[in-house]
């Protein structure tokens, strides 16, 4: 028990060394200050255009995920374990997906379901 616990110790401590590494690299860092002075130009803001695009590609990323999900559902009947495992993980990514772009959509659009 000792050994794994010590593992997961050095482990942990390995990916937060690397996480500081990164995040205290140049390259990060032009990245975060050209986000924030395309943020600050409020180009992203752009109601009409923007929200729209957006919404184009919510829909067509949750389009794919759907197909993605329906195909798995079918091989389900033929297969076993392994394609259990590959439906319930396209599943749980579109339920991601539309979690992320319900902001998107008008209140009643959107249908919450908890647990799912």
């Amino acid at each position: 028990m000792g050994y794994c616990f010590r593992a997961c110790a050095r482990l942990r401590s390995e990916a937060n060394a690397s996480t500081r590494h990164l995040f205290s690299s140049r390259r990060y860092q032009r990245i975060l200050l050209g986000l924030g002075a395309w943020l600050a130009q409020g180009e992203c803001l752009n109601a009409k255009g923007g929200a729209a695009d957006a919404r184009d590609h919510a829909g067509q990323t949750l389009e794919r995920r759907h197909r993605r999900v329906v195909k798995r559902g079918k091989k389900l009947k033929s297969r076993g374990l392994r394609s259990l495992h590959r439906l319930r993980i396209a599943a749980k990514k579109l339920r991601y997906a539309a979690g992320f772009f319900s902001p998107l959509y008008p209140e009643g659009v959107v249908h919450h379901s908890p647990g799912l």
